[in-house]
């Protein structure tokens, strides 16, 4: 932007001369206007005064200090580029460019208020990640990043120590417990998974034999294995049952072989 007059500040020497010279008022508010239009604004030879073009910032040697009431927005060298920044009241310095991208070290964003891209269309906005009101790290699902509760939902998102409280619950190795002796004809309620298994010999006539019981009720009544009926009534034979027993249901071995049998128990871990 060029100037209307050439700037001389000899003219006038005495201020007292304003009254004599017309319009050295006008003038001079004019030079001013002019001269802080380039000053500010950075105005160039053929540019228009309408509106601001740009506002440059020279790198500056000493950083500015912050004061109360007072922002500073400087320009300062880092990796030796020109680097916007922001000085606070309280001198804390946030920078806004680094190099040839902008920086975003020093924002903040307010509480449940999430990160935003815009989208393939760059009609809308797609939301990212935000602090919920507990401050935990939330996708826009709901899903949590830092927390070390159990998922409650399909999209939620375990963290490590979550998973590894569980896996820490879990026995190092899943095997067989000691065998132990029962009773036939009595009920047993099973305190881990398990397996139940009984052996005789008898003769094994019609509904004589071993009769497997298991579930959930005391005492149990649905019939899971047997093994009987297939002797003469006067030649005995041997016979055998077993079955899986889930955690916390019952089981009962049933003898009808008209003679002792052999009843243990097996637990699924310890």
């Amino acid at each position: 932007m060029g100037h209307t007059r050439d700037w001389d500040s000899g003219v006038p020497i005495d201020h007292t001369k304003f009254k004599a010279i017309p319009g050295a008022i006008a003038a001079l508010a004019l030079d001013i206007e002019e001269r802080l239009q380039a000053f500010f604004y950075g105005f160039t030879s053929g540019e228009t005064s309408d509106g601001i073009k740009y506002l440059p910032f020279w790198v500056q040697t000493t950083a500015p200090t912050g004061a109360a009431n007072k922002v500073c927005i400087y320009s300062e060298d880092s990796t030796s580029k020109a680097a916007l920044k922001v000085k606070t009241e309280d001198n804390a310095e946030i920078q806004l460019t680094e190099r040839d991208w902008g920086l975003l070290d020093d924002f903040a964003l307010g509480n449940n208020t999430p990160l935003r891209a815009r989208n393939a269309a760059d009609d809308g906005f797609v939301n990212l990640l935000k602090a919920d009101g507990s401050n935990i790290p939330t996708l826009p699902d709901g899903a949590k990043l830092a927390s070390t509760a159990a998922p409650t939902q399909d999209y939620e998102i375990p963290n490590k120590k979550y998973v590894d409280d569980e896996v820490a619950g879990v026995p190092a190795q899943v095997g067989f417990g000691a065998w132990v002796a029962k009773s036939a004809d009595t009920v047993y309620q099973a305190a881990t998974d398990g397996f139940v298994v009984a052996s005789g010999q008898g003769y094994g006539e019609g509904d004589q034999g071993l009769f497997l019981y298991t579930d959930s009720s005391n005492p149990p009544t649905t019939l899971r294995a047997k093994d009987g009926g297939s002797g003469s009534g006067t030649t005995s034979v041997k016979e055998c049952v077993m079955s899986p027993v889930k955690k916390n249901d019952y089981y009962k071995i049933v003898n009808n072989t008209g003679a002792a049998v052999t009843v243990y128990w097996i637990p699924l871990g310890s």
